[in-house]
């Protein structure tokens, strides 16, 4: 049931984030409706098409400058897998201690 639930608040998730990665899209575009994006990712452009916009990309991309950038936002899906490493490592570091003392112990 927790592998269910978990499965399905990923895909929660990664519908919103997806949703989030298109309005920010139409919104760089020139404020367009994310649901015109949408249509525009759903255009299908033939192999030659995707080549040539591919290359134009990168013949024309440089990287920012480190200033000038964001920090990232957590997902909520990241921000879950980062507090269950803590909890991991933290579980781990208490085992390792309570080893210890038992070797010391006797």
């Amino acid at each position: 049931m927790v592998g269910v639930l978990g499965g399905a608040g990923m895909l929660i998730s990664w519908q919103r984030g997806k949703r989030r990665e298109t309005e920010r899209t139409a919104a760089e575009l020139g404020n367009l409706d994310p649901d015109q994006v949408e249509e525009l990712d759903s255009t299908p452009l033939t192999r030659a098409e995707r080549k040539a916009i591919r290359d134009a990309d990168r013949d024309t991309w440089r990287t920012p400058a480190l200033d000038t950038l964001e920090r990232p936002v957590f997902s909520t899906g990241r921000m879950a897998g980062m507090l269950a490493l803590r909890g991991y490592l933290l579980l781990a570091v208490i085992l390792v201690g309570v080893k210890i003392f038992q070797s010391i112990t006797g």
